[in-house]
């Protein structure tokens, strides 16, 4: 019972004021930002993806129990019961073969009270026809998220969609 309290408590504190049900913009920080030397990267926060930059505009969203946390147009999905929020993509792409990337937000409410959210972000990028992924290329960041009151607009929400034209990207 008391896993269940917590899932509830961790639930409640998130959907209470700090995230209710709708688009909410947001502004993102990346701090502390280390990648793998010697590798290029799909996907990356500012300066680092080839295909999609992550930048500092971002989207919140959130249907129920249902988080989606869209940064530069990039959807990390993931649901809110659980301390911390755990979000992830993985996507496809082609250079040479297929590629996959698998992506991770793992994110705790601030203390303060204020309207956000922080904690991590990991890249790891898998070889092609791997079965499993040795993360030979990673990137690891901490990130900030700050909510703000207005609803995301479709600028806000598809900015930084595929940069390279000749990128083919599946998410999954």
């Amino acid at each position: 019972m008391i896993g269940g309290l917590l899932a509830v408590t961790v639930a409640t504190l998130l959907a209470g004021p700090l995230i209710a049900d709708g688009q909410h913009e947001a502004t993102v920080t990346w701090t502390k930002v280390s990648a793998t030397a010697g590798c290029w990267f799909f996907v990356g926060p500012e300066d680092i993806g080839r295909d999609q930059r992550l930048g500092v505009d971002a989207c919140v969203s959130r249907r129920g129990d249902d988080l989606t946390i869209s940064v530069s147009g990039v959807p990390f999905r993931g649901k809110l019961m659980s301390s911390p929020v755990a979000l992830s993509r993985r996507s496809t792409h082609e250079h040479g073969g297929s590629w996959t990337v698998e992506q991770h937000l793992s994110l705790v409410p601030a203390r303060s009270g204020a309207a956000t959210l922080s904690g991590t972000y990991r890249y790891t990028e898998c070889e092609p026809n791997e079965r499993t992924c040795t993360g030979t290329c990673q990137i690891r960041a901490d990130i900030t998220i700050a909510l703000s009151k207005r609803s995301c607009g479709p600028a806000v929400a598809d900015a930084g969609r595929d940069r390279a034209s000749a990128a083919v990207i599946v998410e999954r």
